[in-house]
């Protein structure tokens, strides 16, 4: 009979965690923006981001939630809940904003025109990770955005070049 319980509360607990996942997921969906870095990469990097590759991010990635048109021949375009916008009082509006280091990201599309490229990539949540850190009290998300990815074994990298 005890093994009986045992089993009840195992399965419980596992629809427990599913629903915190989901809720988690649920979120970072409906906060998520797309912010923009555009970059050059050197030859044969944007071959390595292949649909469906997750990339481990080691530092700090800076982005910009100013999307518009390509400034360099290659743009990642960063899905993220995740972002620290860096804007301040004097300067309110550059949308400079950072990824934490450490970032899990996953290549989600990757479109070429000609000479020109945009990977986007899907910064992946992780529950159990904090930003407090980098996040000071008195910084906001921005307000509006007008635009923003490991190899399948158990370890992430990303292709360096970033």
């Amino acid at each position: 009979m005890d093994e009986d319980i045992d089993d009840i509360d195992n399965t419980d607990n596992a629809a427990n965690a599913a629903n915190d996942m989901q809720a988690v997921l649920r979120g970072f969906v409906e906060a998520a923006l797309p912010f923009a870095r555009d970059t050059t990469l050197p030859p044969g990097l944007l071959e390595q981001y292949t649909v469906g590759r997750l990339l481990r991010e080691p530092t700090f990635c800076d982005t910009s939630y100013h999307v518009a048109g390509l400034v360099a021949p290659h743009r990642y375009l960063v899905i993220s809940a995740l972002a620290v916008p860096l804007d301040d009082e004097d300067n309110p509006d550059r949308g400079l904003c950072v990824l934490q280091n450490d970032a899990l990201l996953k290549v989600i599309d990757r479109v070429e025109a000609g000479d020109r490229a945009q990977v986007t990539l899907l910064h992946v949540p992780e529950p159990n990770r904090s930003r407090a850190r980098l996040r000071p009290a008195t910084r906001s998300r921005p307000k509006a955005a007008s635009g923003r990815a490991t190899s399948s074994g158990s370890s992430a990298r990303r292709p360096t070049g970033w």
